[in-house]
């Protein structure tokens, strides 16, 4: 109890000693002992910056790959930056100019430099080969031989192919001729021919050019005019090659207009003809007169003459239809009244007196029935009539 505590003392650091070098690649470490109790404790060292160094670029050359630019670590030889390969540049060659020049049949040389590293190369120049040019020949004549076409080289003058003589000709060059007796249609002409070379003359016939044909165009024949068969002429001499042939009229071609029987409201009419070809009419046909009205009778009988009446001019009605036509309206109309008038006096000249003074209708209806179906017929067959005119 009577010891006296104290607080501990604490470790007494040396400078401390390097225990491992730091490197570019790995950290070191630093040691430090105690100088009373000799205890230690370990510290690191950072990591060294690498030390670059330039590694300098090698160019490219026409026929030698190069290199890029590139680094290296002048502490640890790391490498930093790798050299890439540049590839050989290749020659860069002029157009060349011919240091020989080639003949007609042996190459010449042309030179190329390189504009880079001056190397130089040679190609042939293919050799040119003859120039053609034609060496004119002249035609023989009836006078004196002619010449082949020759040929022969424009640059060196070399005979490529040899002319050859032709020898004088047998044959005269004659000219274009002259016409002395013109051909004709039918005789042959003369035409004269002179040698352009020597002046001999020949003649020899122009042939006959023969008949131009024109066809001279016929006429039909009528039924009452005779006509013409299709002909031939010469248009240039008017020589009559194919005579036309008269045609004889046809004559008509009769076709029979058949009568019409006349009734109590409609004439009639005659038989007649007409041509179907021309359309002339051959024989006219003339009217016959209207049947006159028979005297009237008492009862059935005056009944019977009306019925017979109103058939007729139905029958007329039809006849004007079918285009026989002779009437005019006022005659029609004249039929008509005619009709009304005589069915009115028919009836007026039957009807029972007693039935009159009595006021009996019963015999006067029918007769008034009949009389105006009678009228009907006859106002349908003028309105026939109109309509066809």
């Amino acid at each position: 109890s009577g010891h006296e505590v104290r607080e501990p003392l604490g470790h007494d650091w040396d400078e401390g000693k390097v225990t491992k070098e730091p490197s570019c690649s790995e950290s070191g470490e630093m040691t430090y002992t105690c100088e009373r109790c000799q205890t230690t404790r370990k510290e690191g060292i950072a990591k060294l910056e690498h030390q670059p160094q330039i590694l300098e670029a090698v160019e490219a050359t026409c026929t030698k790959d190069g290199l890029t630019e590139g680094s290296i670590c002048t502490l640890c030889e790391t490498i930093l930056k790798s050299q890439e390969p540049v590839s050989a540049l290749g020659h860069n060659w002029d157009a060349g100019i011919v240091t020989t020049k080639p003949t007609c049949t042996e190459n010449g040389v042309r030179t190329f430099t390189c504009s880079r590293c001056q190397e130089t190369k040679t190609e042939a120049v293919t050799a040119a080969g003859h120039a053609e040019e034609t060496i004119p020949g002249k035609p023989a004549t009836c006078a004196e031989s002619g010449l082949t076409d020759g040929k022969r080289c424009s640059v060196c003058g070399v005979i490529l192919e040899e002319q050859q003589v032709i020898p004088v000709l047998t044959e005269h060059s004659w000219d274009a001729g002259k016409i002395l007796t013109d051909a004709t249609c039918t005789e042959d002409g003369e035409i004269e021919y002179t040698c352009t070379v020597c002046t001999a003359k020949k003649t020899e016939p122009i042939p006959a050019k023969g008949h131009t044909e024109v066809i001279d165009k016929g006429i039909p024949a009528t039924c009452t005019e005779s006509g013409l068969t299709d002909g031939k002429h010469c248009s240039v001499c008017n020589v009559v090659l194919l005579e036309q042939v008269e045609i004889p009229a046809a004559g008509h071609n009769e076709v029979i207009d058949p009568a019409v029987e006349p009734t109590y409201t409609q004439e009639g009419k005659t038989e007649g003809s007409h041509c179907s070809v021309c359309g002339i009419v051959l024989k006219e046909q003339t009217a016959i007169p209207k049947l006159e009205q028979p005297a009237s009778d008492e009862g059935n009988g005056e009944e019977n003459n009306q019925n017979n009446n109103g058939a007729d001019n139905g029958a007329a009605a039809d006849d004007e239809t079918a285009g026989e036509g002779n009437k005019t309206p006022d005659t029609a109309g004249d039929n008509a009244g005619g009709s009304g008038a005589g069915a009115g006096s028919e009836t007026g000249g039957s009807q029972n007196p007693k039935a009159v003074q009595t006021g009996d209708a019963t015999d006067f209806l029918p007769a008034l029935v009949m009389m105006f179906a009678s009228l009907s017929v006859v106002i349908a067959g003028m309105g026939k009539k109109t309509k066809k005119h």
